[in-house]
């Protein structure tokens, strides 16, 4: 089968790129042909005057010494990242001809089925028009998939329940990735559906390597967004108790909101996709509040702390927390005693892992037959 994948493909987001990635792949060795839909929702102009002005909102609203480097950095390798992210994109993705909401119907005509996520596709934002639950018209035919979609969280706006609780309708297969989204769906069309894996679970990355990863033994830091209740510093003094004398580096995302911290060995602002996951492979501790960093901490057997902060990004961390009993989620410093009697068994949780998987791909197999 010809398969479109409608998902965020476009951002410079490593997790968003990793699990387009993933469910490409995965199609692939399930014998179907793939293909990324090139939709993008995004009005706003990318380009060196965008990266500017961010840079300078930056500045303004941080008002800090930081804040004033978070900026500047924002504006120096915002263009360069992007850059990254496309040759990451032309070399283990196909992308299709760019589209227009309206237009997917028509370029895309020769589709089979079209696989909605996984990601926050389904998170607010995006309930407007619909576009991540298949509203591409009654021209297409084919397949109608949800895989591994997240709502990030459960509520609709009542101006858009109707078209979304009639979109859902049409799903061929519907799954979700967490328990949020599960009852999102279950409190909007009242249907039970299964909760699969992030794709990321699903694929290897043996093959991805990077020439930009430090030798030796290192604590690694990815953040995304605000800091950690009673300060990151504190967290990495007691991750130094346990992993000491060793160099503390940073990755950020530079396009949207890149930190910089003074007390890391070094920053990192223009990784692409590949280098991140060869920098968490190789790392001897991570420390993040990001959902695939987690994923890719368990993936590759990594001692880790992970964080919550913004209600909507709680939901994924805790469903991650209770799927797989992880004492090392948290969401304030206090919480944090002994960072090495909180580490996963990783014996118990390969099996956990290994079962999710299986029941993933039969579900994929199953609606794509």
């Amino acid at each position: 089968m010809k398969v479109g994948i409608l998902t965020y493909h476009f951002g410079t987001n490593f997790g968003g790129q990793l699990q387009c990635y993933s469910l490409f792949n995965v199609l692939k060795e399930l014998g179907h042909n793939p293909i990324v839909i090139n939709y993008n929702p995004s009005k706003s102009n990318v380009g060196f005057l965008n990266d500017f002005r961010h840079g300078l909102r930056i500045i303004k609203n941080e008002r800090s010494i930081n804040g004033m480097i978070n900026g500047f950095n924002t504006i120096l390798y915002s263009s360069k990242m992007r850059d990254n992210f496309k040759a990451y994109q032309k070399t283990y993705l196909k992308i299709g001809s760019k589209c227009s909401l309206e237009e997917i119907s028509t370029k895309y005509s020769d589709l089979d089925a079209i696989i909605v996520g996984s990601d926050q596709v389904w998170a607010p934002a995006h309930h407007g028009n619909g576009a991540y639950f298949i509203n591409v018209g009654k021209e297409f035919k084919g397949r109608r998939i949800a895989y591994a979609p997240c709502c990030a969280i459960n509520k609709v706006d009542d101006i858009n329940k109707n078209l979304i609780v009639n979109l859902l309708s049409k799903f061929d297969s519907l799954s979700a990735r967490n328990n949020e989204t599960f009852q999102f769906v279950k409190d909007l069309i009242g249907v039970d559906i299964p909760i699969v894996a992030d794709p990321t679970l699903l694929c290897g990355f043996n093959n991805y390597k990077s020439s930009k990863t430090p030798k030796g033994k290192y604590i690694l830091v990815y953040v995304l967004g605000n800091e950690i209740d009673g300060g990151h510093r504190n967290v990495i003094r007691k991750i130094e108790e346990s992993y000491p004398d060793m160099p503390i580096y940073s990755i950020s995302l530079t396009n949207s909101k890149p930190h910089y911290f003074s007390w890391a060995t070094k920053n990192y602002y223009t990784l692409n996709p590949e280098d991140w996951v060869a920098f968490i492979n190789n790392a001897s501790f991570l420390y993040t509040d990001s959902f695939h960093g987690v994923v890719f901490a368990m993936k590759f057997h990594k001692p880790f702390i992970a964080y919550y902060k913004e209600k909507i990004r709680a939901s994924r961390f805790i469903d991650l927390k209770n799927r797989f009993e992880l004492r090392n989620i948290i969401n304030q410093v206090s919480e944090l005693k002994d960072v090495k009697s909180i580490q996963p068994n990783y014996e118990e949780l390969d099996k956990k892992i290994s079962d999710l998987k299986d029941f993933s791909i039969n579900y994929l197999k199953q609606a794509l037959s």
